[in-house]
């Protein structure tokens, strides 16, 4: 066995790195693959947002000419300087049940970072915060949405046997629309919107959701700032993330909550297409959109991608009208249940939160941690 950092400029390093997974998860049912292109266009050092604020490399382990192992090392100048610690992220670790192939990479990774200057090093951890983190630890008979880490339980010894401790876990669950909300739920949101002054905004298109984007980037920081391992979004990555989101939402699936012309809350889901990816095994050309158009009109699932609400109107009844109209949208098209994608153990309002919308969790993905 070998170990190789790749070359982001050549097309057939950037292919190697890519389909390892495919071929670890052929026939799989469970895991959801990524579309090739977008896998392409974070690997491209010259157009994606991530490479103008910080850097990156690409290993494989290799034997003969078959790839075994993968990781992506990211050295992230902007969460380091939120932060105030030199940290690095991994990502995109992929293996055969190898200790050999996994120690070879992760000791490359570790030597990259110290010189680097990394003190600290975080994973699985994405190029843009929209990224899925961790690695997966339970529901492995579950099969994965859209962007959601799915593995074997062996990755999980291998990054221990390599050093790394837990640093989180983060819960995905489910709202069942057969779990019936209380009605004095909706009374109490009756209530607030009667004497708050709160209107709720929905959208009548993707247009006009994409006018929105500006008003959205402003007051998205303010609503996530006080999350633990919170950093901000560039301008270019906040506008990468919006129009991800809108090339899967359906309009309907978007509410916001008003206080006057401020934004006061806001909701974003989207209709679940993982079976189309699936299907598509990653290509959308040149036919393999018509397998995710097929989903996204079959599906029964909707995937709540973003629920926030400002912290000057948290604990005067926002939240009441936020869970209410997720309800609602829920309850209003053919949707049997909702996602709730990756709530951090460490935030207890957002877990309380969805313990009261009925939420029930069946998968935990886990991040690490090496201190160097």
């Amino acid at each position: 066995m070998k170990i190789r950092k790749l070359d982001p400029e050549n097309r057939k390093d950037r292919t190697k790195f890519i389909m390892l997974p495919f071929e670890l998860y052929k026939g799989s049912s469970l895991w959801t693959p990524p579309i090739k292109n977008q896998m392409h266009f974070v690997m491209n050092q010259q157009q994606h947002p991530f490479y103008q604020h910080s850097n990156a490399d690409f290993f494989v382990v290799e034997e003969g000419n078959q790839v075994v192992s993968r990781l992506a090392v990211l050295n992230h100048h902007n969460y380091s300087q939120v932060h105030h610690q030199p940290t690095g992220f991994f990502y995109y670790f992929d293996t055969i049940n190898d200790p050999q192939a996994s120690s070879l990479l992760f000791e490359e990774a570790l030597n990259w970072y110290r010189k680097q200057g990394v003190k600290t090093v975080l994973g699985p951890k994405g190029f843009v915060r929209s990224d899925a983190v961790g690695q997966l630890v339970q529901g492995f008979d579950q099969p994965a949405d859209m962007g959601m880490p799915y593995n074997y339980p062996y990755y999980n010894d291998l990054i221990e046997q390599a050093g790394f401790v837990k640093e989180t876990d983060h819960y995905s669950g489910y709202i069942d629309r057969a779990t019936e909300f209380p009605e004095k739920m909706y009374a109490a949101a009756d209530r607030v919107l009667k004497r708050s002054g709160f209107t709720i905004k929905s959208f009548t298109s993707k247009q006009e959701m994409r006018e929105w984007i500006p008003r959205l980037e402003e007051i998205h920081t303010l609503a996530f700032e006080n999350n633990l391992g919170f950093y901000p979004s560039t301008k270019a990555e906040f506008q990468l993330l919006a129009e991800g989101l809108i090339s899967v939402v359906e309009p309907e699936t978007g509410k916001l909550i008003m206080q006057g012309d401020e934004i006061a809350g806001f909701i974003i889901a989207y209709p679940e297409i993982s079976e189309g990816l699936r299907k598509c095994k990653g290509d959308i050309y040149p036919f393999g959109w018509l397998h995710l158009l097929n989903a996204k009109k079959n599906t029964r699932l909707v995937t709540i991608s973003v629920i926030g609400l400002m912290p000057k109107y948290q604990g005067i009844g926002g939240n009441i009208l936020l869970y209410v109209e997720l309800d609602k949208t829920l309850r209003g098209m053919h949707f049997d249940r909702a996602e709730l994608s990756q709530i951090d153990e460490r935030n207890q309002s957002s877990f309380n939160a969805a313990v009261d919308l009925g939420g029930t969790w069946y998968k935990v993905c886990r991040t690490y941690r090496y201190d160097l």
